[in-house]
């Protein structure tokens, strides 16, 4: 991705400087990325089941349907059709997504670390945390990258379902097309 570092970047870079209080920010900058980060897992999620259950809804709407479908007009079956696999879609497309979990998260080994000299020193251990968090926060945002579209195209899918569902009510309704 565009814009990120590797871990032997940040590395490096938390090495550049001598200041604790550089230590300080960038460890509070990064607590405040992954919290953000975290929200946003939320948020993708719950766009991913309000999709899934409107989804749901137009296809059981189709569904209900097809008692008539033998004496239906060819038209009207190709378009009954098209909204249920558009529909269908829709419902796997939110669910993969939903399906995508968080490749990596902390573990004890990282949050007790003892090894590698930092014993009692705050600002080191800090500077440890925040590879850490680096690492965590580019994983999580790539997951959630590939959450979000996959939602995104969940949505579109159930947008052109829902808009060819409304033709469909209206070309029954009002053009009497059987």
């Amino acid at each position: 991705m565009a814009g990120e570092l590797s871990e032997n970047q940040v590395r490096a870079r938390i090495g550049a400087y001598e200041n604790l209080q550089t230590t300080d920010e960038i460890y509070t900058f990064g607590r405040m990325l992954l919290t953000e980060e975290v929200a946003r897992i939320r948020v993708i999620e719950s766009k991913a089941t309000v999709t899934a259950g409107y989804a749901s809804a137009v296809l059981v709407f189709v569904f209900s349907r097809f008692h008539a479908f033998p004496d239906m007009d060819l038209r009207i079956k190709v378009l009954t059709v098209v909204i249920a696999v558009l529909a269908s879609l829709g419902i796997v497309l939110a669910v993969w997504a939903l399906r995508i979990s968080q490749a990596r998260w902390f573990s004890d080994r990282e949050w007790f670390q003892n090894d590698d000299g930092l014993g009692e020193n705050v600002d080191l251990r800090k500077r440890y945390y925040i590879v850490a968090m680096h690492d965590v926060k580019t994983e999580t945002n790539r997951d959630n990258t590939q959450k979000a579209t996959l939602v995104q195209w969940a949505q579109a899918c159930l947008g052109t379902a829902g808009v060819l569902a409304a033709m469909l009510i209206a070309l029954q309704s009002f053009w009497n097309w059987k």
